[in-house]
């Protein structure tokens, strides 16, 4: 029965991996800075989660949200950051772009960086800093309005 549970567990993983579009983008400056940054398209995520009935038809007009998150504010009331990451991911921005009737969901992250040292920290790191300050509840509109300002 264990091993049951761990193939239906890695099929729903691997129908859920394949709904999920990633691209991967790095602008380099001829002195080594830049901007990376990526985008993920999580439309086939909504179809599929509306063909499971997760979207039931109870009469309410699917979700729309255009949303633009600004680190800067997140990453400078944040306690549980390091100088340099605050230094490193300070003017990142999280963009969220979703309409549910039409099964679109677009998530842009995006961080500028000084040097390649920079660029490494930040595609090694950015997720676990957006973690910590909760940019992607601010963003979806998750977070509590007490939990807002402990960053």
């Amino acid at each position: 029965m264990k091993y049951l549970k761990f193939f239906f567990a890695f099929i729903f993983l691997a129908a859920l991996y394949s709904c999920l579009d990633t691209e991967e983008k790095i602008v380099m400056n001829a002195d080594n800075s830049g901007i990376y940054s990526l985008k993920l398209d999580l439309g086939k995520v909504l179809e599929m989660a509306a063909t499971m009935g997760a979207n039931s038809d109870d009469g309410k007009p699917g979700e729309k949200k255009d949303t633009v998150v600004y680190l800067k504010n997140l990453i400078d009331s944040a306690t549980n950051l390091t100088a340099e990451e605050k230094s490193l991911y300070r003017d990142g921005t999280v963009a969220i772009n979703m309409d549910e009737e039409k099964n679109e969901m677009k998530i842009l992250v995006s961080c500028p960086f000084k040097n390649t040292q920079g660029l490494t920290a930040v595609k090694n790191n950015l997720f676990a800093v957006l973690k910590k300050v909760k940019a992607f509840e601010k963003a979806s509109g998750e977070l509590p309005k007490e939990d807002d300002e402990m960053g």
